[in-house]
């Protein structure tokens, strides 16, 4: 695809760049590539851009970018020092209750998928706060204070509140007409067709300089959320 990276920057200043990640585009080069989609990390290395971190492939939302050597440098050790906030919202089953919650789950990586396991699993943080609830949904924000893989995916899990989409880990793809019986026809079509997570918010301080930028929701989890508003409130 002929997309640049100029497509999707949000930010930019003389030390970074951020840009807002569509869904279903990985963050570093897949393994077994078809060609048809360049990953973030090569669209930056044209540009003469370092990334800094990974977002999952279906995970759309804010992706640092450094300018130089000297920038990459230092926005990493922030990174790895946990001195940069991150924000995700998810639309998730279930209304929900969360009030700065603190989940405190080890998590177990296999080749599959992730578990909480609080014997063998490596130490995994995550804040929740409900934004808004409806009837069978709601919108969470998700703050994880470690970075494990799947770790906001699977937390909410745990908590029985699967993310939208995410058929790993218990969720589902709604359609419309499990909404309202009386639509048919393109009604039946999934309403999105990835896992509902976005990440919503960065904040850090750079060399003297703080920073709190945010990334608006995509078209397909924009267009579910008005859905859900409309029709299962």
């Amino acid at each position: 695809m002929g997309r640049k990276i100029e497509d999707w920057i949000i930010f930019e200043d003389e030390h970074l760049v951020a840009v807002n990640k569509p869904s279903n585009m990985p963050s570093i080069p897949e393994r077994n590539p078809d060609g048809s989609i360049k990953s973030i990390y090569e669209l930056a290395i044209d540009k003469g851009y370092l990334i800094c971190h990974r977002l999952d492939k279906e995970t759309s939302g804010i992706m640092i970018l450094a300018k130089n050597p000297n920038s990459h440098r230092e926005i990493n050790l922030l990174f790895q020092n946990k001195e940069v906030k991150k924000f995700y919202h998810a639309i998730v089953h279930n209304p929900s209750f969360f009030d700065n919650l603190l989940v405190e789950l080890p998590l177990l990586i296999t080749k599959r998928k992730v578990f909480a396991n609080k014997s063998e699993g490596k130490k995994a943080e995550t804040i929740l706060n409900t934004l808004e609830n409806y009837k069978h949904f709601s919108l969470v924000e998700c703050q994880p204070k470690t970075g494990r893989q799947h770790q906001i995916r699977v937390h909410l899990s745990t908590q029985n509140q699967p993310i939208v989409g995410d058929e790993l880990y218990g969720g589902h793809k709604p359609k419309l007409n499990d909404f309202k019986r009386k639509f048919t026809g393109e009604s039946a079509n999934e309403l999105i067709h990835r896992f509902a997570l976005h990440a919503r918010r960065t904040e850090f301080t750079l060399m003297g300089k703080d920073y709190s930028i945010e990334a608006e929701y995509p078209n397909d989890f924009a267009t579910l959320l008005k859905i859900i508003k409309k029709w299962d409130a």
